[in-house]
């Protein structure tokens, strides 16, 4: 984390204060002789040391930054056998957050609390199995992997992955912990999706199924008992991934789920949309942006239709646009005429008009990448009676051959 430049001048300000009392105090001062110096040695140093202090103090309330320095330290408990092969490798990957700050602190005490519950089985629980090893040859495991996937936003997110193996079945599963780099809390989903609790999980129940595979035959009402506050997740280039442990939702050999679910939080320095990358596509082309958007799921949506549909829009440059969404292979529920505006802030404002009724959205754009567009929604009503004010819509370019 990086200390900007405002903490010299905070402590130059001070300085040149300090200085300008010590001179009214000795002009005021009719004790002191004329050829006695009013800044000595003794007030230099006093004067520097308030200053460094000051600066110190100010360093602390700005740390850390938008972003964070991460440092990743490999704590090894293995154990190698008389001939240099591994009996059992036994070790685990320690983020640190470097520099100065209370926030780098407490982010640093949660980091090393997990550490410390990965310590706790080594002593009797791993020691046993080690100790009755049928099979000397094996190569037992209890390990944790590492990686700062999200540095930035004022957000720094952890992904973690463990394997266990002593003996039996290896299991290899995920979590993360996520933290809010200018206060060190931990943070929730709830704390980085701008999208009611209520909304958000019933996006995210129908994904997660979708993304599972070969899942129990009570994976679903397993799902829907899910809360936000039950999901274990972290966040990868602003993007919500949720982690589902293995046995869960299905039996061992399907493993453990990573489920990127297309929610994103906030960006700070989100890139611009250009009416250009709108409509990069030529009238004559069989191309658009397409959306893919989970219904919440029902007992009529899971026995007569795929859990998603999917949302076609073409941005033409003559301002027209057109918007086509139905449920994959299966029927159209909407397709419509309209027009849009892309203003120089980035707001995106869509009117489709059929049958004399109108529908308006009003959007945030934002460029994730040269294929992607991230739409926010600002109005209060959407396109479609299930979207209301930040909901978002994550288009990727689509072309037809």
């Amino acid at each position: 984390m990086k200390i900007r430049k405002q903490s010299t001048c905070f402590a130059l300000s001070i300085l040149l204060f300090l200085n300008c009392m010590v001179s009214v105090a000795a002009a005021h001062n009719t004790t002191v002789e004329e050829d006695t110096p009013t800044f000595t040695p003794t007030y230099c140093w006093f004067f520097f040391l308030a200053t460094e202090t000051a600066a110190q103090t100010y360093q602390q309330i700005i740390a850390p930054s938008n972003s964070a320095e991460v440092t990743i330290e490999r704590k090894d408990f293995s154990i190698k056998n008389e001939d240099g092969s591994f009996s059992a490798k036994i070790y685990y990957d320690l983020p640190h957050v470097t520099g100065g700050g209370t926030a780098a602190e407490t982010i640093n005490t949660a980091l090393q609390a997990d550490f410390e519950q990965y310590q706790e089985p080594l002593q009797n629980e791993v020691a046993e199995y080690l100790h009755d090893k049928p099979y000397p040859e094996d190569t037992y495991l209890y390990t944790v992997t590492s990686e700062a996937t999200q540095n930035g936003d004022g957000v720094l997110s952890i992904r973690y992955e463990t394997t266990w193996f002593m003996g039996g079945v290896q299991n290899t599963d995920h979590y993360g912990m996520t933290f809010d780099l200018s206060t060190g809390r931990k943070l929730t989903i709830p704390d980085l999706i701008a999208v009611s609790p209520d909304v958000l999980l019933r996006q995210l129940q129908p994904r997660i199924l979708d993304k599972g595979t070969n899942l129990d035959s009570n994976a679903a009402e397993t799902v829907a008992a899910y809360t936000l506050q039950e999901l274990t997740f972290y966040i990868r280039d602003r993007e919500l991934w949720v982690c589902i442990p293995t046995y869960e939702l299905a039996g061992g050999f399907a493993g453990s789920f990573e489920i990127p679910c297309q929610v994103y939080i906030a960006g700070k320095s989100s890139k611009q949309v250009t009416s250009k990358l709108l409509h990069y596509l030529t009238p004559e082309s069989a191309s658009s942006w397409v959306a893919m958007e989970y219904e919440p799921f029902s007992d009529e949506t899971r026995l007569n239709y795929t859990p998603e549909y999917i949302i076609y829009i073409v941005f033409s440059d003559d301002g027209t646009c057109r918007v086509t969404a139905g449920y994959h292979e299966s029927y159209i529920f909407l397709d419509d005429q309209g027009r849009y505006t892309l203003e120089a802030d980035g707001t995106l404002l869509i009117d489709l008009s059929k049958d004399g009724i109108t529908m308006s959205a009003k959007f945030k754009a934002e460029a994730l990448n040269p294929d992607v567009i991230l739409l926010t929604q600002t109005s209060e009503e959407g396109l479609f009676f299930h979207h209301k004010k930040n909901h978002q819509l994550v288009l990727n370019k689509d072309v037809f051959d």
